[in-house]
């Protein structure tokens, strides 16, 4: 596939064609979305957006980033002085 998009694209579409009523989880491969995502780009909400309006939980692996300004305080970005 060409990109992140096109996985992502072709992996709701075959979801949407699989599952039923009685559908109670949906789990992609560990390595579905070969890539790390943003918390908030596009393809995250995409995804999240499907999920809801499936109304089914859905597991996945990806790595998740999230940005922070650079005026964060240290201790949300998850750095520890000292250590």
């Amino acid at each position: 596939m060409s990109g992140l998009s096109e996985v992502v694209d072709s992996l709701i579409v075959l979801t949407e064609r699989t599952i039923t009523p009685e559908t109670e989880l949906i789990i992609w491969p560990e390595n579905a979305i070969d890539g790390a995502i943003f918390a908030d780009s596009r393809t995250a909400f995409r995804i999240a957006d499907s999920t809801r309006s499936w109304n089914i939980p859905l597991i996945t692996g990806t790595g998740l980033f999230k940005t922070y300004a650079p005026d964060t305080d240290v201790l949300y970005r998850g750095i520890y002085p000292g250590i």
